[in-house]
């Protein structure tokens, strides 16, 4: 059975276990391994981790920087993503400057979070509350990594679906309010929302979000297991680091909501 990633950056044919790679790439030790996925996801999260640290303070100085940092962060994942299913293997050279863009994303939304929404809360918001996110991000992905390798969890069938519904439609929700927000409608801000109905949205987001991780793990899986070329471990560690990008924001958001 092929499987198939909510990660729109995963969602391709190119992992599909039934495919039949040309004996050639099998024998020369070209295809897909765990440990490839792994070394590349590292890679392309040091390079967010460093793009986002070297860029804090620069946004925190200039504020009018993050809304086009954000609108570039969506615009060069949707050229990576049509250029990926155009060429596979442009996954290999796109990767990493796409992975310093998102880490000027995940820059741009920890500025906002802590200098603008901090200053108005009582207390304000300390730098602990970064590394809290970060090590609940990282427990996240440990927990379900380890559920997963275990064998406690598949999604699959009606419930894929549902989740892949719910997170199309989230997307489609944060879009439809960043864009009221642009012409002076503040609404649909859930996200932003330290009511009791935000702080539930915000949870709710961030367990589909955690979720989607075990769609991404089958998607490696079904590579590696139908051997399939070696520079599409540069598309799955793409993915997977989107995947965890959006649930660190997330996070942070809801630790921002309970402080606030």
């Amino acid at each position: 059975m092929r499987l198939e990633s909510s990660n729109p950056i995963l969602a391709t044919d190119q992992f599909d276990a039934h495919t039949r790679w040309d004996e050639a790439a099998m024998s020369r030790s070209t295809t897909m391994t765990y440990g490839g996925v792994a070394i590349k996801t590292s890679i392309l999260l040091t390079i967010v981790v460093t793009t986002a640290i070297a860029s804090y303070q620069f946004l925190a100085q200039n504020m009018g920087l993050i809304t086009m940092t954000s609108i570039g962060a969506l615009v060069g994942g949707l050229v990576f993503f049509l250029a990926v299913r155009a060429n596979p293997r442009l996954a290999a050279v796109l990767a990493m400057p796409f992975a310093a863009v998102e880490g000027l994303f995940a820059s741009g939304m920890t500025v906002w979070v802590m200098e603008v929404w901090g200053s108005r809360a009582p207390n304000g918001f300390d730098s602990g509350m970064i590394l809290e996110a970060i090590l609940i991000t990282c427990g996240l992905l440990g927990l379900m990594l380890a559920a997963f390798s275990a064998g406690l969890i598949r999604i699959e069938g009606v419930f894929k679906r549902v989740l892949m519904f719910s997170m199309a439609a989230i997307g489609m929700y944060y879009i439809l309010g960043w864009v009221l927000s642009m012409i002076g409608i503040p609404i649909l801000r859930l996200g932003w929302d330290s009511s009791g109905i935000g702080i539930a949205f915000t949870a709710v987001v961030i367990g589909i979000a955690t979720l989607s991780l075990v769609l991404d793990f089958q998607e490696i899986e079904a590579g590696v297991e139908g051997r399939a070329p070696k520079h599409l471990e540069w598309l799955a560690a793409f993915g997977l680091m989107v995947t965890l990008v959006w649930i660190y924001i997330e996070v942070l958001r809801l630790l921002a909501k309970l402080r606030d």
